[in-house]
């Protein structure tokens, strides 16, 4: 029976591309695929880049000092 109507698979599909890109797509498909539970955490306005000097953004994300261990530690983990 499943072979005739995969309504199911077609439904989850359909949602799927509607949410396309969203976190919580995201963590669907890895809890699917890993059959363990997932997180999934954006990151991108936090990310260190190199800046152009003519266009510089003092508000984008900062290189971590790895020398500095004790401020290491105070991270407390990704989350």
């Amino acid at each position: 029976m499943r072979v005739l109507i995969p309504r199911r698979e077609v439904a989850d599909v359909v949602r799927a591309r509607r949410r396309k890109g969203t976190l919580s797509l995201l963590e669907d498909l890895a809890a699917d695929v890993a059959g363990w539970p997932a997180r999934a955490v954006e990151f991108y306005r936090l990310l260190a880049v190199f800046q152009n000097l003519n266009h510089l953004r003092p508000d984008r994300g900062v290189v971590a000092d790895l020398h500095d261990t004790e401020r290491l530690y105070r991270i407390g983990g990704p989350f």
